[in-house]
């Protein structure tokens, strides 16, 4: 049978058997055998950790791609694939799931924006809408105000206000500031929004991409959840960069003069 994604190691190789076995844990599929099961439960107990592992070092090395390693890490703990609809981590009726990820061209933004009763036209089932519904309000939704100016000639000062709504519980977050081609990470802090604190402004300081790009891109994602994710693009083709201040004139070249102070120097007025 086909895994979800792709295997370019040869098929007799433990790198192929490694990425099998990971993707049968993550599709949630049963092996036989007592090898293969024994061979299973070390994967559980080990991914998990290890993609966590894999997610610090690329925040610690600032290295691109790290919403994809996170979104790796997620599907590890949370046994589901990243292509597959957010609502799985709420929704346990596989009726429910087939119907809505049967819609291709419903995006997961237009699924949130829908009323109970347009899921329930959806759907054609009023109890499978109504269960729908409840886990789609379960989602937060992020709003965020952002807002770059630059400090000194190399660096960039990042002011944001993140909002989520509804907020019944600690929400973890990842903030993330990467260059236009998402190849560099220039920040990375992880935020928690708790309900029973008002939202803080959060700022930070972080080096331009240089040569200066015309964009840069902030991206705040759950730690945990699929599906609670927004981008905010910042313009940088607008900033005007403050001149570098001028560099100290070395002293001219002349003869040190040597003055006695034991004799009196006459004062020599301009007349």
């Amino acid at each position: 049978a086909a895994t979800p994604i792709p295997i370019k190691a040869a098929a007799d190789s433990p790198a192929s058997k490694v990425a099998v076995l990971l993707q049968c844990f993550v599709a949630r599929i049963g092996l036989d055998g007592y090898a293969l099961s024994a061979d299973m439960a070390f994967v559980g107990q080990n991914a998990p950790r290890l993609m966590r592992a894999m997610f610090q070092i690329f925040v610690l090395r600032n290295c691109g791609g790290v919403s994809a390693v996170l979104g790796l890490a997620r599907a590890v703990e949370q046994r589901q694939f990243p292509a597959q609809s957010p609502l799985r981590q709420f929704v346990d009726s596989p009726i429910i799931l087939r119907k809505i990820e049967a819609q291709e061209l419903l995006s997961w933004e237009h699924l949130l924006a829908l009323s109970r009763q347009q899921i329930e036209t959806l759907l054609k089932d009023p109890e499978a809408a109504e269960g729908a519904y409840r886990a789609l309000s379960a989602f937060p939704r992020l709003e965020v105000e952002a807002a770059a100016v630059p400090v000194g000639g190399k660096k960039l000062k990042v002011s944001l206000l993140i909002r989520a709504q509804p907020l019944n519980t600690s929400t973890p977050l990842w903030v993330f500031l990467t260059d236009l081609t998402g190849e560099k990470l220039l920040f990375a802090r992880p935020v928690e929004l708790r309900p029973e604190e008002a939202p803080k402004p959060i700022s930070f300081e972080a080096e331009l991409p240089m040569p200066l790009q015309s964009y840069c891109f902030l991206n705040i994602v759950h730690d945990r959840l699929f599906g609670v994710e927004v981008n905010v693009p910042l313009a940088l083709s607008g900033l005007r960069l403050p001149t570098n201040p001028s560099t100290p004139q070395p002293l001219n070249a002349s003869t040190p003069q040597h003055l006695n102070p034991s004799t009196p120097q006459p004062l020599r007025l301009p007349r």
